[in-house]
């Protein structure tokens, strides 16, 4: 399942791997887990100055173990 998360950017978040460090963590604590959780997209929106993370998670083991595949 995909899902989202808005980053809002500060001083600390000026290159894109601080980001997706960000929005790793982030998913990890919404989703309760140690796993590393695939962040397939980061989108930037200038109307709103806030980055857009997409990362897929489920928490059927089933279909973790179909995306491994």
């Amino acid at each position: 399942m995909l899902k989202s998360l808005v980053i809002y950017p500060n001083e600390r978040t000026r290159d894109v791997g601080s980001i997706l460090q960000i929005a790793r963590s982030i998913a990890k604590k919404i989703e309760h887990t140690d796993a590393n959780i695939p962040v397939l997209n980061i989108i930037f929106d200038p109307v709103n100055q806030v980055y857009v993370a997409i990362y897929e998670w489920s928490s059927n083991p089933q279909d973790a173990e179909e995306r491994e595949k």
